[in-house]
């Protein structure tokens, strides 16, 4: 009866584990829910801003063109 009962309080033991693994995945899953629209928020800005870098370069080439001759200039010697 012994070898029953200590089988028995370690099977119990192995369910408590799982069930404790699965309550970890479940506040993770809850935490990517949570961070995900924020995630898309963000992402957006960075668009955003590498839009804004890219005009800014293009206004720059348009008021400064011969910074890109010196530049090539540069670059051919």
């Amino acid at each position: 009866m012994r070898w029953v009962d200590i089988a028995m309080q370690a099977t119990n033991i192995a369910l408590q584990t799982v069930i404790i693994a699965l309550q970890a995945v479940d506040i993770v899953m809850r935490a990517v829910d949570i961070a995900r629209p924020r995630m898309d928020i963000a992402m957006r800005a960075v668009d955003i801003a590498m839009q804004r870098v890219v005009i800014a370069l293009q206004v720059n080439d348009i008021e400064n063109p011969a910074d890109d001759m010196a530049l090539q200039k540069s670059s051919m010697s």
